[in-house]
């Protein structure tokens, strides 16, 4: 989004959880975490499905050890923690934005449904991909005519967190005649579609099914996907050399199918079910 992706600086740091289990074998420490003995990891809270939790404030605050963040993503960084030999995870909260700025990071690898591309790759680096995604359409209630194509999306106004896949969509793509939208967040993104300040959210098809499902009286349906062929990643720093480690964990658990499983326990939405817009 990539996931859904400002200028704010990280906002919170949660307390540390359990990430495996009392019979998890024991290991040697993966060279050059953020913290000895603890899995330092980069969230961009809400997003339903993939990482639940209620969204932080701008500015700086502690997480509350309850509610732990829980989602998809959760979990698949909770079993990369102990591929790792690692029984601590610390979160840290950020703007999606931040997270592929170029820079040190405060924390040994992001998730935050971010798709792969080659802009994001010159300032970090990716894992291998865990998730593929499209884009999806969801429109306001009470909009009418329903859009079934590229060029029904061109005449009415669209919305999209800005620095999204979704956002250089709708710039490079649609070019629509009305003003698109580019909010900061998702939560924003989300409110102006219940607002009817947008006719129709352009975001990752997975993230707004899960939205849906959270809200199903907020929003009108989802109309469609456009096929982007996106694939979600870990962010790394640059050159960082915790990666080939977290690379061979996210192989292992699509191998074994941990994270297909976690994918049909948290992801309930069939985007493939959609009609696809040209």
């Amino acid at each position: 989004m990539k996931k859904l992706v400002t200028v704010f600086a990280a906002v919170a740091l949660a307390t540390g959880i359990t990430a495996a289990s009392a019979g998890a074998k024991t290991q040697a420490d993966p060279p050059c975490l953020k913290t000895p003995g603890q899995l330092t990891v980069g969230l961009s809270m809400p997003s339903p499905g993939f990482q639940n939790v209620t969204p932080l404030p701008s500015g700086t605050a502690v997480l509350p050890a309850k509610p732990a963040p829980k989602g998809m993503e959760i979990e698949m960084a909770q079993a990369i923690a102990k591929e790792l030999g690692l029984s601590k995870i610390v979160y840290i909260q950020n703007n999606f934005q931040n997270m592929y700025l170029p820079g040190p990071k405060k924390w040994d690898f992001g998730l935050a449904e971010m798709t792969i591309t080659a802009e994001r790759k010159k300032n970090i680096d990716f894992s291998v991909p865990y998730i593929n995604a499209n884009q999806g359409v969801m429109v306001r209630k009470g909009l009418s005519p329903l859009p079934k194509s590229l060029a029904d999306l061109k005449k009415i106004v669209l919305c999209a967190q800005i620095g999204t896949t979704g956002a250089a969509y709708i710039k490079d793509r649609v070019k629509p005649t009305a003003k698109a939208l580019y909010p900061q967040t998702t939560t924003i993104m989300y409110q102006q579609l219940k607002t009817k300040r947008c006719d129709a959210a352009l975001y990752d098809a997975p993230i707004l099914g899960a939205q849906k499902y959270v809200e199903p009286k907020a929003y009108g349906p989802i109309v469609g996907q456009i096929v982007t062929n996106e694939q979600y990643g870990a962010a790394f720093q640059k050159n960082d050399p915790l990666r080939p480690a977290v690379n061979k964990a996210i192989k292992k658990l699509l191998a074994n199918g941990t994270i297909g499983k976690l994918t049909t326990k948290w992801l309930t939405f069939d985007a493939s079910k959609l009609p696809t817009f040209k």
